[in-house]
Formats: structure tokens, C-alpha cells, sequence
């Protein structure tokens, strides 16, 4: 009896507890399916996230391959552009350096035709004068109905005042509409402003726009039985120098009215020099750029001479 008593108490124990028990594991396979199921989320937005970044690192590798991409090919541009620049200073330069000394090589009397052949391809009718009691005048011009009359002075040192004024009397006595004074080299301070306000007008041409005429009718100029190369191989063009110490090209500065050599390895290399007269010709016919320093030099500081 008791054994059968202890067996219906135990049935019914497990009877009154089978829910609790079937509740419990219903509630801890919900519990498991939810973590189940938050870590399989977690592990995809893990894997979204990181094609996600590797889209963006794809697309950042791209923009930056593009951007040098630019960038090289801005800088080639820009190395294309400074190479034609350099040619067409070192083209300048030698049709200047040709022009200046075709006008130191001709005669007074070569210059003067030199210069009627100018004004005739500048589209004047042009009449020559004999060589000797022409009046102060080298020839007379004519274009769309305006008179003017030519004096060109073939001189070795810059024009002052007086022959201007005597060009001035010449064009009053001629009645012409204007006066052209052409030199072979230049004007002074002086010469220049006394021209202002002039009526009729004396316009003046010096050795850099008599340089750029020739240059601009190299072509038309062999009928005048003068030689004009305008080849680059027909002259050498300068090289800068080298410094004394380290042996490297030097570069061509300016500060203030001062200008000077100094070595392009700067600052590894402090040395400098000046600049010779034959150097100083060709840098105003263009052959090196000059840059140009602030303020103003009263000593070199930043350079040692050699």
C-alpha cells in the first residue's frame, strides 16, 4: 500500500509540474531562436558593413588614382607649357640677338634703307633722300592720306633733345602730319618726355622696337640685299654660369636695382656673383628670366661672392 501510495504521489507531482517544466523550455527555445537570430543579424550587418566599406575604400582607391591621374597630367601641361615657353624666349632672344647685331654690323647709309624697307612693309609709301644736304630728312611717308617725314641716327650712345627738336622744325617746315625718329640704339629720360604733347607728333622708335620690326619682317628684309638669319642653330645660345663651389647652374636674382648671380643649390650653397657687362646685354635682349627678390639690398647676407 504504501509503495502504491508513493507512486500516485509521485505521478501526480510530475502532472502539476509538466507545465512549469513545458513552459520553461518553450520559453528557453524562444530565448535561444532569439539569440540565434540576433547573432545571425549581427553577423550579416557585419558583412554588409564591410562590403560596404570595401565599396567605399574601391571607390576611394579609384578617386585617388584618378586625382593623381590629374595631377600628372596637369603637371605635364604645365612642364609642356614652361618647355614651349623656353623655346619661344630662346627663339625671341636669338631674332633679338640677330636684329642687334645686324644693326651694329650695317653702315649709317644700309641703316636708312634698312629702315625705308621697314616703313614700306608697314604698308607707307616711301621716298628715299640723297645721302648728303637733305634737310634733316631720310625720307618722306605717305599712308591713308597722312605726310610724314623720317630721320633715323645710326649712333652708338642713346639720342638726346636737340636732334628731336631739329625733327620737330623739320616737320613745321614740311607741314607734314607727324615725325619719326628711328635709332639704333635708344632715348634719353629727357628726349622721351620732351616728345609729350607734341602737335603734329614725333613718334619715336628705339633699338627694342626697331629689333621687334626686324624680327616681324625677317622675310621681307632679304630684298634689301641684307643678310637676317633667323635660324637658332646659326648662334649659340648663352648657359648660364656654373658656381665655383658646388659646380651646379646659377640662377639670374634681382633685388631692388641690383641684380646677381646665385647658386641654384641654395641653401645648401650661399655663393653668388655679379654680373658681367656682356651677360647684362644678353639678359635685356631676353636670353635668361630674372627673379625678383623683396625689399632692398644693402648687402648680400644670404649669399658668399666667389
Amino acid at each position: 500500500m504504501q509503495s502504491l501510495w508513493l507512486v500516485l504521489s509521485i505521478r501526480g507531482t510530475v502532472g502539476e509540474f509538466f507545465p512549469v517544466v513545458l513552459l520553461g523550455i518553450v520559453i528557453l527555445g524562444s530565448f535561444v531562436f532569439l539569440l540565434v537570430t540576433m547573432a545571425v543579424g549581427l553577423v550579416g550587418r557585419r558583412r554588409v558593413r564591410q562590403a560596404e566599406r570595401a565599396a567605399q575604400e574601391e571607390q576611394a582607391r579609384l578617386q585617388a588614382e584618378e586625382a593623381q591621374r590629374q595631377l600628372e597630367a596637369r603637371e605635364e601641361e604645365r612642364r609642356e607649357r614652361e618647355r614651349a615657353e623656353e623655346l619661344a624666349r630662346r627663339k625671341e632672344f636669338l631674332s633679338r640677338l640677330h636684329a642687334n647685331r645686324l644693326l651694329e654690323s650695317i653702315s649709317p647709309i644700309q641703316f636708312e634703307q634698312l629702315v625705308l624697307g621697314i616703313f614700306e612693309l608697314e604698308g607707307w609709301t616711301v621716298e628715299g633722300t640723297k645721302a648728303s644736304g637733305d634737310g634733316g630728312i631720310d625720307g618722306r611717308l605717305e599712308k591713308d592720306g597722312i605726310r610724314a617725314v623720317l630721320q633715323c641716327k645710326h649712333y652708338k650712345a642713346p639720342v638726346g633733345v636737340q636732334p628731336i627738336r631739329d625733327l620737330n622744325g623739320v616737320v613745321h617746315k614740311e607741314k607734314a602730319g607727324a615725325g619719326y625718329m628711328v635709332v639704333s640704339q635708344s632715348f634719353t629720360t629727357q628726349a622721351r618726355e620732351w616728345v609729350h604733347d607734341l602737335h603734329p607728333p614725333i613718334y619715336l622708335i628705339d633699338q627694342d622696337s626697331l629689333q621687334s620690326l626686324l624680327t616681324s619682317h625677317a622675310d621681307g628684309l632679304a630684298d634689301l640685299g641684307l643678310t637676317f638669319p633667323t635660324k637658332p642653330e646659326e648662334i649659340a645660345y648663352p648657359s648660364p654660369p656654373s658656381c665655383a663651389i658646388c659646380g651646379n647652374p646659377m640662377s639670374l636674382l634681382r633685388r631692388d636695382r641690383d641684380m646677381f648671380w646665385a647658386c641654384s643649390n641654395y641653401p645648401s650653397c650661399r655663393s653668388y656673383r655679379k654680373v658681367t657687362e656682356e651677360q647684362a646685354r644678353f639678359v635685356a635682349l631676353g636670353a635668361w628670366s630674372v627673379k625678383q627678390l623683396p625689399g632692398k639690398r644693402r648687402s648680400y647676407p644670404y649669399f658668399r661672392p666667389r
